[in-house]
């Protein structure tokens, strides 16, 4: 139960929960030492720091203070940076193909797909999670990571610079300046990542509902229920904006305070230059050396409370990105769950491994139940009490019964979709299409080919040729000469 209220908190917050997801999300896109985006990063550090080495360089002539990247100057600024952002959206891509395929390779296994649309009702509008989430992450954590990965270096040595050139004054009193510009922040994107996650979600289900519109399109034009559909849209949709609109409000509140520490630090600059001047520390200069002095020293207070700025700036894409590692923060915690739980169970008992040699020697029996019983999922009446069944290959078996007394349920015991209340359920034979195959209730038709559609759920590299897939699914009268 703590696990569970831990994982799903009524309220999301930039806390110890989101740090442990995004270190989640961290491993995942970032895999190795040697990996493609680890090796991207590193090339992106290079060229950020060039960057501020072309703004350093030409930042400190006095002359061109106030025009700081012209001619040459702002040729070399445009190639760096246009190097930067090129290479932060190939960071981005690579992240986002590693990301789903990380998803993707615990929800198609062990029927993870089946358990978090069906079973259970804690994670919502699981597609959206892996599709839209995961894109929105990777974007704007790629357009925060520029600043981040860059500013510990920038802060670093125009504190320095700051100090030697105004004072232990110049450093304190800008980074208290920026201590309480980030606790007001911290204050109010607080709220800003509860209201996220809930924006998405409703998202998600203001796009389901269209989803199922378009997919049962007919049925609604037979039943003439147009009006009715769009009323239940429109309540989705309503639902949506009303939430849209909180978080525009607290981001309003959010830009106006940042907007208020641009342009208060704009001004504690020519503060610190003056604490410095008035207090005696260029006395012994020249007017000449003393105009070239206070240029200088502008630009290192100046830059320093720009870089300061950023991060504060910086307020808007992580409360965003917040939200979404939670939701995908989350997705990854389950799908982990279940490969556990699977790896347990297959580790315990052979009998979830159904290999062939389970079987008694001679055995035509495929599946065995010992005292079953089941119910549906997160119910504990059982459909069925006590079953004892034996089902062999070449014996043919008729169930019958009202509906809602356990037909189908039968199935999904046998196939392992379910997990039965007690008993024990012996499985002989791997689920293969030439050993154990499910026909579901409700046909499905993926995409692909007629081919594929024939095979399925074959892949095409399972034949040889086109002669061996017509023959397995009896279409050799139907074959052209």
């Amino acid at each position: 139960m703590a696990a569970a209220k831990e994982r799903y908190p009524s309220k999301y917050k930039l806390d110890r929960l989101f740090l442990k997801r995004f270190w989640r999300c961290w491993k995942v896109i970032f895999p190795g030492w040697f990996s493609t985006t680890f090796l991207l990063f590193v090339l992106l550090m290079g060229l950020s720091l060039a960057e501020q080495m072309v703004i350093y360089n030409t930042g400190l002539i006095p002359s061109r203070f106030y025009e700081v990247l012209l001619s040459k100057d702002r040729a070399g600024f445009k190639s760096t940076n246009s190097a930067v952002k090129y290479d932060s959206r190939i960071l981005y891509v690579n992240w986002r193909g590693l990301l789903d395929r990380r998803l993707h390779s615990g929800y198609f296994k062990h029927t993870a797909y089946y358990k978090l649309n069906v079973l259970q009702d804690k994670l919502d509008n699981i597609d959206q999670r892996i599709t839209q989430d995961v894109d929105k992450f990777c974007d704007t954590f790629r357009k925060s990571l520029i600043v981040f990965i860059i500013s510990p270096f920038t802060i670093g040595y125009y504190t320095y610079q700051c100090y030697q050139s105004s004072g232990y004054l110049g450093p304190v009193i800008i980074y208290g300046y920026f201590i309480v510009g980030t606790i007001i922040n911290k204050l109010i994107m607080t709220p800003i990542v509860s209201l996220v996650v809930k924006q998405e979600k409703l998202e998600g289900d203001f796009r389901f509902k269209h989803m199922q519109v378009r997919s049962n399109a007919e049925s609604i034009a037979f039943y003439r229920s147009g009006n009715v559909e769009m009323r239940k849209t429109n309540s989705r949709l309503q639902s949506l904006l009303q939430t849209q609109l909180r978080v525009v409000n607290f981001q309003c509140i959010l830009f106006f305070f940042v907007n208020i520490i641009d342009y208060v630090g704009a001004i504690l600059s020519y503060l610190i230059l003056a604490i410095a001047l008035f207090g005696g520390m260029y006395d012994n200069m020249s007017g000449t050396a003393l105009s070239g002095q206070i240029s200088r020293n502008s630009f290192f207070a100046m830059y320093l409370i720009s870089c300061g700025s950023q991060l504060i700036n910086l307020s808007t894409d992580i409360s965003n990105t917040a939200g979404y590692v939670h939701r995908i923060g989350q997705l990854l915690e389950s799908l982990t769950a279940m490969e556990t739980d699977a790896e347990q169970k297959a580790t315990e008992n052979q009998d979830y491994l159904g290999v062939e040699n389970l079987a008694p020697h001679g055995s035509d029996v495929i599946f065995k139940l010992i005292s079953v019983s089941y119910a549906p999922p997160n119910c504990i009446d059982p459909l069925v009490k006590d079953l004892d069944l034996e089902i062999c290959h070449g014996k043919n078996i008729l169930i019958t019964g009202t509906t809602g007394s356990g037909k189908s349920s039968l199935f999904r015991i046998l196939n392992g979709i379910w997990t039965p209340l007690s008993g024990e359920v012996m499985r002989f034979l791997p689920f293969t299409p030439k050993n154990v195959f499910f026909l579901p209730q409700k046909t499905f038709v993926s995409d692909g080919t007629l081919r594929q559609q024939l095979t399925y759920p074959y892949e095409d590299s399972s034949y040889g040729d086109d002669s061996e897939a017509g023959n397995d699914v009896h279409m050799e009268p139907y074959k052209s000469g």
